[in-house]
């Protein structure tokens, strides 16, 4: 089976946001077999201690049964242990250590989506930069892992703003270790290509290649059934290969745990807004339970539909 990561992922911790436990996302991604799991909340880093224990705190259990597994078949093997059918307990046994060594090799990608503010982070004026953009950051090492801490950091204390937010400056100095993703709707690029602006998109893909380094700077495609998504594909795409400036990566938000949950997601927004209270039956709101955390297959599935769609070539898995 092909290998997806989901690489953009808000839990609970994206406040007024994401509503998905930390713990649920990384059992799901587990036993879909997935290789690893993201965690980039909105501005924060609040979720990161309880993502990076849990993940330890299973391959200890793994570890466990590995050996215990391991032991078994070693005494099945060498007759120290007896049952009716050794055959089929050693191959049960085997399915088991199998299973655990997968989730032993289960890797836990520490990120955040932060605010870009339109100007600098010391700017605060009425409407003019109480905008900012959205940009996916993920470490690579314990470099990059102490270069979000600042940014986040700096973003609370210097330039909150109604948000956290970071800016190029910043973005710039603590580049090393960090992989970029260009976000969703609310990013700088995104934004710049509904506005029609794809000259200005293209300059700013080639700032943040260049800042991050070839290979760490990736467009970010969505697919969630909203019109605006659909309209600034072809450009994304155009940026990515026929530009040549960065690579490509698709993502599906997690942010709601499961179909009952399509309603509160509705409602969620509107509490940002200004705490407004609606009403709407489940069947209205299709589209809000496509954002979740999709299998593997599925989204290999949905991601090669959609590459031929807009290019009109088959997708090849590079």
């Amino acid at each position: 089976m092909p290998q997806f990561v989901h690489l953009h992922v808000h839990t609970q911790y994206s406040i007024l946001d994401g509503q998905a436990s930390v713990q649920r996302l990384v059992d799901k991604a587990m036993a879909d077999g997935q290789p690893g799991i993201a965690v980039t909340d909105h501005g924060d880093m609040f979720g990161i201690k309880e993502f990076y224990n849990y993940v330890q705190k299973v391959k200890g259990k793994c570890k466990d049964k590995a050996a215990e597994a391991e032991a078994r078949i070693a005494a099945l093997r060498d007759g120290t242990e007896t049952c009716a059918d050794p055959a089929a307990e050693i191959a049960k046994c085997e399915r088991q250590l199998e299973e655990c060594r997968r989730k032993l090799a289960f890797k836990p990608i520490i990120g955040c989506e932060v605010y870009v503010a339109p100007r600098t982070r010391f700017d605060k004026q009425h409407k003019v930069d109480s905008s900012p953009y959205h940009l996916v950051l993920l470490c690579k090492d314990n470099t990059g892992y102490q270069n979000l801490i600042k940014m986040v950091s700096a973003g609370f204390v210097e330039g909150f703003y109604s948000k956290p937010r970071v800016d190029h400056d910043l973005l710039e100095e603590y580049h090393e270790g960090l992989v970029c993703l260009s976000a969703c709707l609310a990013g700088e690029i995104p934004r710049m290509l509904a506005a029609g602006d794809y000259d200005r998109a293209r300059e700013t893909a080639l700032w943040y290649q260049n800042v991050f380094g070839e290979g760490n700077y990736y467009i970010e495609i969505q697919n969630h059934g909203i019109r605006l998504q659909e309209q600034i594909l072809p450009d994304l795409l155009r940026l990515a290969e026929v530009e040549k400036s960065c690579q490509l990566m698709a993502a599906e938000i997690e942010k709601t745990r499961r179909r009952v949950n399509a309603l509160e997601h509705v409602v969620i927004p509107e509490l940002r807004e200004n705490i407004k209270y609606i009403t709407m039956k489940l069947d209205e709101n299709e589209r809000s339970t496509q954002i979740r955390l999709m299998k593997v297959k599925d989204m290999m599935l949905e991601e090669a539909h959609h590459y031929k769609e807009h290019t009109g070539q088959a997708y090849t898995q590079s």
